[in-house]
This record gives C-alpha cells, structure tokens and sequence, in this order.
C-alpha cells in the first residue's frame, strides 16, 4: 500500500486563546531557544532522531531567534515529538512540532506551556525520517514568517 498523510502537513498557528493580556510572539521573546527531541517510538519507525534536531537547528539558525545548547539556557523550546509504530502496512503515528515554554499559571507556580504548535498524522511510511524532515523544513520558515519582527 502507497504511502499516504491522513491530514495535510499544514501550519494552525493561533494566539493562544486562555491569555486575557497577550504579548505577541517575536523571535526575540521567545529567545534564547533550545531543541528537544521526544521520541516515543517503537519498532524501528524512527532511525535517526538526531538528523531531525540537526535540521530544526539549521532551520532555525536561519532565523533570528537566539539558539542555545540547553535547556537551563533557554526561556523556551522547539520540541519534535514523534510518536509511532510498525502494522502491516508500515509505520503509523503522529508528528507534534511546538514551541514551549515554562508559564506562571493563575500565581500557581511555574507549567509547561505550548505558544504554538502543529500536528499531523501519518502512516503506511517504511520510517517517519524523511516525513519529519520535510515537516520541519516547511513548518521552521513558516513559523519565522508568522513572528512579527522586533
């Protein structure tokens, strides 16, 4: 069976909706910047994590977001999140891309928060890699093209 996607690879970038006051999104206020890669994946899906984080970095060092090593240095994170496994007719799953950060919650305390995030669906694919990839290389220009710049 071809491969096939279950939902466009499209961008939904919304303000995020549960803010009475909101302060726009820039690349300067969500810098400085690190990659976390969370892979939950079985059955060999995803071969090579490493190369999507390489290119989410080389991605976004076209941008003028600030990109740090760590997630001590940094007051947010682009997250790739890869959730998959091998049927029959190869493997299935889901593809999250976010930009994250640590938010103060009604006086709460610190949570994590997601300012902007895309998803997608896929299945029938030998490994996600190639599909991971090309996902971030549409979605990285699309988000710097979505932030005002400062």
């Amino acid at each position: 069976m071809p491969a096939r996607l279950a939902t466009a690879l499209t961008l939904a970038f919304a303000a995020p909706a549960l803010a009475q006051e909101q302060t726009p999104l820039t690349e300067t206020n969500i810098s400085p910047m690190t990659v976390i890669v969370t892979d939950m994946t079985e059955d060999d899906c995803w071969t090579d994590p490493g190369a999507a984080a390489d290119i989410a970095r080389a991605e976004l060092g076209k941008t003028t977001i600030e990109l740090v090593e760590t997630e001590a240095e940094a007051e947010t994170a682009f997250v790739i999140a890869v959730q998959a496994r091998r049927a029959e007719a190869g493997c299935y799953g889901s593809v999250r891309l976010a930009v994250g950060a640590m938010i103060d919650w009604k006086d709460n305390g610190e949570v994590a928060g997601t300012l902007q995030a895309v998803s997608n669906i896929f299945e029938g694919r030998e490994t996600v890699d190639e599909f991971v990839a090309d996902g971030l290389a549409q979605s990285i220009p699309a988000l710097a093209d979505y932030l005002p710049d400062t």
